[in-house]
């Protein structure tokens, strides 16, 4: 029984260290936003990109794998390539957190 509970319990632990960087990150997603992308999208805050859409529309968005199109489209400076399939997720999670009707307000003035 108890090398059972210890399987388990080593089990968990670490698929909790092993799946925490698959996760998307809002704050990862605002700094990268913040440090690679604000100046070239010609905005001054992050609230400005992210409240171009609500959160449906960010997911519908994301979900159709429209995600860097849209992105690009708000910010035809960016050159197209630029955004790395890494960055998706978290700029992703980003957008979706201060979208226009979540009530966040984000803070990009980094």
């Amino acid at each position: 029984m108890k090398s059972i509970t210890k399987l388990t319990l080593t089990s968990m632990v670490a698929f909790m260290v092993f799946s925490s960087p698959l996760v998307a990150d809002a704050n990862k997603g605002r700094i990268t936003f913040i440090k690679k992308y604000k100046k070239d999208c010609n905005m001054k805050t992050g609230a400005k990109f992210t409240r171009t859409h609500t959160q449906d529309q960010w997911e519908n968005i994301f979900g159709a794998g429209n995600f860097e199109n849209e992105f690009y489209k708000l910010c035809p400076n960016v050159k197209k390539g630029t955004i790395t399939k890494d960055e998706v997720p978290h700029l992703y999670d980003f957008a979706y957190d201060f979208a226009s009707d979540s009530g966040n307000i984000p803070s990009c003035s980094n």
